[in-house]
């Protein structure tokens, strides 16, 4: 049986304090930078929408691939809006319910004509729910009210 017999003073229990901190460091670093990648990567590939509101229709027109799909108002419950904060700015958001279940979010910073989508929401007879406070979930996600 081999046994390994380490020596230990106090110059290499420094250094091991150095190495650790070192390597958590650059582990929260790898976590941090992670997270906002997934984050941005999300948004660029899963909020990438034009709307076009005609003729009591809403087209949502993907915009990198740009395919087209048409929803009837009848497949719409309504909207609402919200607004997150950051330690920089106030973001608004617009959220459009569907009959299904399913939830759009519409942030602003993604459409220069923010101000108009609830006004051509409400011009082709969306209901507005009014606003909805924003209430975390998980560190990627929301509660939704409506």
């Amino acid at each position: 049986m081999l046994i390994f017999t380490v020596i230990v003073s106090p110059s290499l229990l420094e250094t091991e304090k150095d190495s650790f901190a070192i390597i958590s460091g650059v582990i929260l670093f790898a976590l941090l930078w992670g997270f906002l990648c997934y984050r941005v990567a999300k948004l660029v590939f899963t909020q990438i929408h034009i709307f076009d509101f005609k003729n009591h229709e809403l087209t949502i027109i993907n915009a990198i691939t740009k395919v087209e799909k048409q929803i009837k108002l009848d497949e719409i419950r309504g909207f609402s809006t919200s607004q997150y904060q950051t330690r920089v700015w106030d973001f608004k958001s617009v959220i459009i319910y569907y009959e299904n279940g399913r939830k759009e979010e519409l942030p602003q910073f993604l459409y220069l004509n923010f101000k108009k989508i609830p006004v051509a929401l409400e011009a082709i007879g969306i209901n507005n729910f009014g606003y909805e406070p924003f209430v975390w979930k998980f560190f990627d996600s929301r509660h939704y009210k409506y």
